[in-house]
């Protein structure tokens, strides 16, 4: 579970930046890490939260980033 082990910690990050961007991006990371191990209540969750956090203007941003759109992604699964 290396990958949630990470995503743990970037949700840690989060809360301490503030950012609402970066807890959306943890969340998704966190909801997709436990969503491939099968987890899928935690996975569920976290995509949810993910998703109340999205903002397609102030985020849109991201997909130029990250070259995916975190919002529309967390939707999906």
């Amino acid at each position: 579970a290396g990958a949630y082990a990470v995503a743990e910690e970037l949700l840690a990050l989060a809360a301490g930046a503030g950012d609402g961007a970066i807890t959306l991006g943890s969340h998704y990371a966190a909801g997709l890490s436990l969503f491939f191990l099968g987890d899928y209540g935690p996975a569920y969750d976290h995509l949810q939260a993910a998703i109340r956090l999205y903002d397609p203007v102030r985020h849109r941003h991201l997909t130029h980033v990250f070259s995916y759109d975190p919002g529309t992604m967390a939707y999906q699964y």
